[in-house]
């Protein structure tokens, strides 16, 4: 019995519960996200949790201004044990921080902001710099 329950126990742990995707809409095909980085909470647990405080802590506005075809980024989280996607926001870079939105849709009573640092931080996690120095 107990060796039973061992390896179910161990199957079920080697798979993340939290996974979070950055991706990037494909520059000749329209509807194709592209993922660049990825992190689940087996390996980068500190960056799960902060990015999820990130999305708790946002912002509710109104009257957005944004081009909700063209974010710059795609945040999506994940719960593979689930298979259910959680979150799946486009996410637009100001220089005050950033606006979350919804993916593909405008809605604007669902956009979100965020401070300067917070963004910062979801730059970096997603490798923004070096994929806009790289798509140049």
């Amino acid at each position: 019995m107990f060796t039973g329950g061992f390896f179910i126990g161990k199957a079920n742990g080697d798979k993340a519960s939290r996974v979070i995707e950055f991706g990037y809409q494909h520059p000749e095909q329209e509807n194709r996200i592209d993922t660049k980085e990825m992190y689940s909470d087996i390996e980068h647990q500190s960056t799960i949790d902060n990015i999820m405080m990130i999305l708790m802590a946002k912002e509710k506005i109104t009257n957005v201004q944004v081009n909700s075809t063209q974010p710059d980024i795609y945040l999506t989280v994940k719960s593979p044990k689930k298979y259910v996607g959680l979150i799946s926001s486009s996410v637009w870079f100001t220089d005050e921080g950033a606006i979350i939105g919804p993916v593909g849709e405008d809605q604007n009573d669902s956009y979100y902001r965020i401070n300067k640092g917070e963004a910062d931080y979801i730059k970096e996690k997603a490798g923004y710099d070096n994929y806009q120095n790289s798509s140049m």
